[in-house]
């Protein structure tokens, strides 16, 4: 959805992994940048996160890793977008608070609102010219995401559920990517810069073939 809604606007890449933790981020980041400083490969622009592979992370950690990525990123010279990391549904377990050894409690419910993303949010006001993309609260607050919120995820990974994960699939990323593409632009400048039309076909926003946690979606308000 990101793509779609920058096609024509924008070259849209990502290191060809999963970014992991911020750990992952601190030993990784200098070969996912590249060669920058060679005429025509510079970034205009640059989106990151890192969350749910910290959810078990000390603040400490944590912190020092976000600084350690963005010393690297402001070299670029490019504008720079922190998106929040989106919130643990509820189908995962209640609410805890920190470890013993003053680690987040892991994938459970609340983990982000309650630690992650106000870890990040402490880093982020040392940098006040990162822009901020805040994933979290479109789906925490926006109804088109409630059915998912109250019943994706599980405590047993053996244990398919029929309403997803933590992860933002199919029309449910499509909200998502979209407040991303614009707030990438608005950063850019680019604000009269409207974004292209939605790829999604008739026959994806069908509301009767959706499943459980966009079934009967109102076809409408998500457009």
């Amino acid at each position: 959805s990101l793509r779609a809604a920058l096609q024509g606007r924008l070259n849209v890449y990502h290191p060809p992994t999963n970014c992991g933790p911020v750990r992952k981020g601190v030993q990784n980041v200098v070969q996912w940048l590249g060669a920058y400083d060679r005429p025509g490969l510079h970034w205009d622009v640059i989106s990151f996160n890192f969350g749910h592979w910290d959810s078990k992370s000390t603040k400490e950690e944590y912190q020092a890793g976000l600084e350690k990525v963005i010393s690297q990123l402001a070299k670029t010279k490019a504008k720079l977008v922190f998106v929040t990391t989106t919130p643990i549904p509820c189908g995962y377990p209640e609410p805890a608070g920190l470890q013993s050894d003053g680690r987040a409690p892991g994938r459970v419910q609340q983990t982000m609102t309650r630690f992650i993303n106000p870890w990040a949010m402490e880093v982020m006001n040392r940098h006040p010219e990162i822009g901020i993309c805040d994933q979290h609260a479109l789906l925490t607050n926006e109804p088109f995401y409630a059915t998912w919120m109250g019943a994706a995820g599980t405590a047993d990974r053996s244990k398919k559920n029929e309403y997803g994960d933590l992860h933002i699939r199919g029309i449910l990323a499509e909200p998502a990517g979209r407040v991303l593409a614009r707030r990438v632009l608005d950063v850019l400048g680019q604000e009269e810069t409207a974004l292209a039309t939605s790829s999604l076909s008739g026959r994806e926003l069908d509301p009767d073939r959706q499943r459980p946690a966009t079934k009967g979606m109102d076809v409408e308000d998500l457009i």
